[in-house]
C-alpha cells in the first residue's frame, strides 16, 4: 500500500451525529466539518466514505463541494412496493448525487448484500450494472461482516469494492487469505474498524462494562502499549497499513487536528509490531453484537 494521504479514507458517520463508542454527545458542527474537509483536501486526502443512511452527512458534504473528493455512499435495504427495484436503486442514487452536489458517485455500495441471494437480487444487480454503464456510479460493491458472506457474493457476481472489518485484533479477512484474493483480482479493498469504534484507543478504566469477560484481548493489547510505550492510534493504524493488498483505510475524526495527526502517521516510517492477541472472542471484534448500555 501507498503510505501517503491518499491511503486515508474519511468516513463521515459522524457528520450527521456522535458514531462509534467514543462519540461526541453532539453533533459536530458546521463550522467543523467544513475545517475537517478543508484540511483533508489540502493534505491529499481525496476519498470520502458516506451513506444514505448516515442523517445528512451526504448533505454536509454537498455544501461543501465535493467536486474535489470521490465520493463513496452506501446504500441499506432496497425496498419497492411496485416491485421495480431497480428503479427504486435509481431514484436512491438520484438523491444522493443531488445531496452530494456531484455528478458521479465512485463507489456505491450494498450495505446489506445479503438481498443480492433474495427474489430480486438479480434486478438489484442489473441496477447497479445500469448505473454503471450510465456513468452515475463509477465503481460497485458491498460492504460485508462476515466471510461466508463475502465468498458468496464473489462467487457469484463480478464487483469493484469490498470493504471489510480489519484491525489488529479482527485479522479474519487477512489470515483466511481473502485479502490477497481480492486484491489478485484487482478489486479495492477498503477496510474499516481500524479502531473498533475507538475501543481499540480506550484505557482499562474507559472501557464500557459489558465487554468485561470478552476482553483477555484487550487487557494483552494494552499490556502490549505499556511495554513498548505505543501510541494506541499509531500502532492501529500502522497494522494495517503494512498490509500492501489494501486499497484504502476508513476513518473518521472529529477535528481538523485529527486528520492532521493521521496523515502524519501515513507518510512517517513503518514500526515493528510485535503483538498478536493469544485469543479472539467474537463477542469482541463485532460491534453487532454489543449490549452498548
Amino acid at each position: 500500500m501507498s503510505t501517503d494521504a491518499q491511503t486515508l479514507i474519511l468516513g463521515t458517520a459522524n457528520f450527521a451525529g456522535g458514531y462509534g463508542l467514543a462519540k461526541s454527545s453532539k453533533q459536530i458542527s458546521k463550522e467543523q466539518i467544513s475545517q475537517i474537509l478543508s484540511t483533508a483536501s489540502h493534505l491529499g486526502i481525496n476519498r470520502l466514505d458516506t451513506a444514505m443512511a448516515y442523517g445528512d452527512a451526504e448533505s454536509a458534504i454537498g455544501r461543501f463541494e465535493s467536486e474535489g473528493f470521490k465520493c463513496i455512499t452506501k446504500v441499506s435495504m432496497v425496498s419497492a412496493e411496485s416491485g421495480y427495484f431497480g428503479a427504486k436503486l435509481n431514484s436512491m442514487v438520484n438523491n444522493s448525487l443531488m445531496r452530494l452536489c456531484t455528478n458521479q458517485i465512485y463507489g456505491l455500495l450494498l450495505h446489506l448484500p445479503s438481498q443480492l441471494f433474495r427474489s430480486e437480487g438479480k434486478e438489484i444487480y442489473d441496477g447497479l450494472l445500469k448505473l454503471k454503464s450510465e456513468g452515475k456510479v463509477n465503481k460497485i460493491g458491498c460492504s460485508v461482516y462476515e466471510i461466508d458472506e463475502l465468498e458468496l457474493i464473489m462467487n457469484n457476481y463480478d464487483i469493484d469494492i469490498v470493504q471489510i472489518p480489519f484491525n489488529i485484533l479482527d485479522r479474519r479477512f487477512d489470515e483466511s487469505g481473502w485479502i490477497n484474493e481480492l486484491s489478485n483480482r484487482g478489486i479495492e479493498i477498503h477496510v474499516r474498524s481500524v479502531f473498533l469504534q475507538g475501543l481499540l484507543l480506550m484505557s482499562p478504566e474507559e472501557r464500557p462494562f459489558w465487554i468485561r469477560g470478552h476482553d483477555q484481548a484487550l487487557i494483552e493489547w494494552h499490556n502490549y502499549l505499556q511495554e513498548v510505550n505505543g501510541d494506541p492510534v499509531e500502532v492501529c493504524m500502522k497494522y494495517v497499513l503494512k498490509n500492501d493488498a489494501i486499497s484504502g483505510v476508513v476513518v473518521g475524526v472529529d477535528s481538523a487536528q485529527q486528520v492532521a495527526n493521521l496523515v502524519e502517521i501515513c507518510c512517517s516510517e513503518q514500526i515493528d509490531i510485535d503483538y498478536k492477541p493469544s485469543e479472539i472472542d467474537n463477542y469482541l471484534v463485532d460491534p453487532r453484537l454489543w449490549k452498548k448500555n
